[in-house]
């Protein structure tokens, strides 16, 4: 898979928030904590949860995402692991909290990178990473229940699945996950 968007060599937030932003739909206290991945089973997951001072729009939206292939290639466990040594708790420290938490400074970015690419459009806005990663998922024909398990949606309240059904397991939604092959040179 080739990245979302290439920015630059470097491993700054820029790079790995716009490949997480699709993944998740956390409003505000969007900041993801060292903490936040694990190991499921042999697979390697990102918690979409409300702790600390995260919240979410729903019950749905708390989830394990698997990291995709890509994002380890790009050295974001790396990142994690050094986070760790430093003492650091949050994925990107350098983000400053304000009224709406963490989200404003890297969507004040992409305003100003979409603007300097000519993107005129005021309907494309950092939440429309999240439309394309639906919409690649709808065209690599993955179930509806799987989509809306990876993308933090309701799986509806049918009684087999919604009811009694369980999250589907990390190495089920790897596959899913592992779909997600589209890129968006910016850089």
């Amino acid at each position: 898979m080739k990245p979302l968007v290439v920015l630059n060599k470097s491993k700054d937030w820029k790079s790995f928030k716009l490949h997480l932003k699709p993944l998740s739909n956390k409003q505000k206290g969007d900041a993801f904590k060292r903490e936040d991945f694990k190991d499921e089973h042999g697979i390697n997951v990102i918690s979409i949860n409300s702790n600390h001072d995260k919240k979410l729009k729903s019950k749905a939206a708390e989830r394990l995402i698997p990291v995709h292939p890509e994002l380890e290639r790009m050295g974001l466990l790396k990142q994690v692991k050094k986070l760790k040594g430093q003492g650091e708790a949050r994925l990107f420290p350098e983000l400053q909290r304000s009224r709406d938490g963490y989200g404003q400074g890297p969507s004040k970015w992409f305003g100003k990178l979409k603007k300097s690419r000519g993107i005129a459009s005021k309907n494309k806005v950092f939440h429309s990473f999240r439309h394309t990663v639906a919409n690649a998922l709808k065209q690599a024909d993955v179930p509806r229940d799987q989509a809306a398990e990876i993308l933090g949606h309701d799986r509806g309240k049918d009684v087999t699945y919604g009811r009694y059904g369980k999250p589907a397991e990390a190495k089920r939604q790897l596959e899913v996950i592992k779909k997600l092959n589209f890129s968006l040179n910016l850089g």
